[in-house]
């Protein structure tokens, strides 16, 4: 996960300033950035949302989407609780929620 989380850092830094840069280490050294019990799902949307963007808009934001993965923000939580709401509602794992997501046939990088 470590060297996962590694190359990512390494692909963000090559993308964006080095203050931007900084401040997202900063943000993700703030708290514990392990996968253990995060949403997935949470990633698939903002995928999803990152993809529909053109090349231009996707280099600007990618320091916020990153953030967002990492601060776990109140939109992050309402997330999780619908997941929570859901699993429960099917009597289910939150693991076998699924969203309802198409990925674009064609992409500009």
């Amino acid at each position: 996960m470590r060297e996962f989380q590694a190359a990512i850092a390494y692909c963000i830094q090559e993308t964006v300033t080095e203050h931007t840069f900084t401040r997202l280490i900063n943000t993700m050294n703030r708290r514990s950035m392990s996968g253990v019990y995060y949403f997935t799902q949470y990633i698939d949307l903002l995928n999803i949302k990152f993809s529909e963007m053109d090349a231009e808009k996707r280099l600007k934001n990618i320091s916020v989407y990153a953030k967002r993965i990492a601060e776990q923000s109140d939109e992050y939580q309402q997330f999780a609780s619908e997941i929570r709401e859901s699993a429960k509602k099917y009597n289910c794992s939150v693991d076998e929620i699924r969203l309802k997501l198409e990925y674009p046939e064609d992409m500009e990088w």
